[in-house]
């Protein structure tokens, strides 16, 4: 299955110029709203800002941007664990890529995060994950 920096990788290379630059705004406004919020470790979202900027500035810069989220090392993977991704691969990309990957539709309410379908997302806790796995087996 891939992951969804795989699922953004792809979306960035298909786009053409003028979308791809739409799809390089929104990491960009998610690290400004997210810095003005207060969010933790600043310092990966100014790294990302960065390799943002260049990407928007040359290739060069473009596929050093695909280099880091294809990249399986140590270094890249803790960064990515900050990535400003949120809003660049929607739900209907997600599905096309997983058609039966567990959606909140099918997490069960003590594995979610909120109080309901709004927060669109799981805990993903080891417990959480198995179970899901289980469910989806079935």
């Amino acid at each position: 299955m891939k992951t969804l920096h795989d699922l953004v990788v792809d979306k960035l290379e298909q786009a053409d110029p003028a979308a791809g630059a739409a799809l390089l705004r929104i990491p960009l406004e998610n690290i400004d709203r997210w810095l003005a919020n207060g969010r933790t470790a600043p310092h990966r979202l100014e790294q990302w800002r960065q390799i943002l900027l260049r990407a928007q500035q040359s290739p060069e810069g473009f596929l050093d941007l695909l280099r880091v989220l294809r990249d399986d090392s140590e270094p890249a993977q803790r960064l990515r664990d900050f990535a400003p991704f949120a809003g660049v691969v929607t739900r209907e990309d997600r599905h096309q890529a997983a058609p039966n990957a567990p959606t909140i539709s099918n997490v069960p309410a003590e594995f979610r995060l909120g109080p309901g379908p709004a927060f669109g997302c799981y805990c993903g806790s080891r417990a959480g994950i198995d179970e899901l796995n289980r469910q989806s087996a079935v």
